[in-house]
């Protein structure tokens, strides 16, 4: 299990690089322009008061898009992070064993005295570990830079509503890696079919208010029970987060169960 860990971990290496840096410098650079919105609050409430209520429910969960944990939530944790993370878990879950197939070197590798499950809790230790590196790169910086504006929300607070937006996008890996799997068939479409749930998860819940027959469905969606504003606010209900971690660990159980009764030749 290890040999594959760190196999993975090299070969993703300047990927991780370049994500930890992408998403850090998204956060720096949206922070950085706090003290100019904090600063101009008055004249920018007027321009938000005349917006459609459907736009604030697009770009945030807060009502307050001019407070700081508004402000948080609507530039950076409600829209954007947790969907780079959905995009970077995604593409880790799907490609975890289907590169291997492509390249055929899955076949190769399972000749070895290697058994599947090892395997996969080899690729699965290493995906977890880029994005446990990705998200830490993002806290420390989102920490660094919240202090740096004077933004007045709790630091432990912003570390775990990215803590949560990571949780929640690798809920969305762990169904593209089942599909990826299971088999062949299931895993072409992986990623687009998590990238979609995601997607329209996010679109249903954001228009919930504006339409009755949206709230039952929003609320068999994953995206109902990620309230950013909430976890920076200290009135967050965790055990969803615990939710979005049983999923998870579900969705890895399967993908095991899977890949370990599959033909690799079909």
């Amino acid at each position: 299990m290890i040999p594959v860990l760190l196999s993975e971990l090299r070969r993703r290496r300047w990927a991780t690089a370049g994500w930890s840096l992408g998403i850090s410098a998204y956060i720096a650079l949206n922070l950085l322009t706090y003290p100019i919105v904090r600063d101009q609050s008055k004249a920018l409430g007027q321009v938000l008061a005349s917006l459609p209520g459907s736009f604030k429910t697009m770009v945030s969960d807060s009502t307050d898009l001019l407070s700081p944990a508004g402000f948080m939530s609507s530039k950076i944790l409600y829209l954007i992070l947790p969907m780079l993370f959905t995009v970077l878990a995604v593409s880790l879950g799907s490609t975890l064993l289907a590169r291997e197939e492509r390249s055929g070197t899955l076949e190769l590798l399972l000749a070895r005295p290697l058994p599947r499950r090892r395997l996969l809790a080899g690729k699965m230790a290493a995906g977890l570990a880029i994005m446990a590196i990705v998200t830490v790169a993002a806290s420390a910086i989102a920490i660094l830079f919240s202090w740096r504006v004077g933004l007045e929300l709790s630091l432990l607070r912003i570390m775990q509503a990215i803590g949560l937006s990571a949780l929640m996008g690798l809920m969305f890996g762990g169904l593209a890696l089942a599909l990826s799997a299971l088999g062949r068939a299931t895993g072409r479409g992986s990623a687009a079919l998590s990238a979609a749930l995601a997607v329209g998860g996010y679109l249903v819940v954001s228009l919930e208010g504006l339409a009755d027959w949206l709230r039952w469905p929003a609320k068999l969606l994953p995206y109902h029970y990620y309230q950013p504003t909430e976890v920076l606010l200290g009135g967050y209900n965790w055990l969803n987060a615990w939710g979005f971690f049983a999923i998870t660990v579900i969705l890895a159980a399967i993908a095991m169960a899977g890949f370990s009764r599959r033909d690799i030749g079909g």
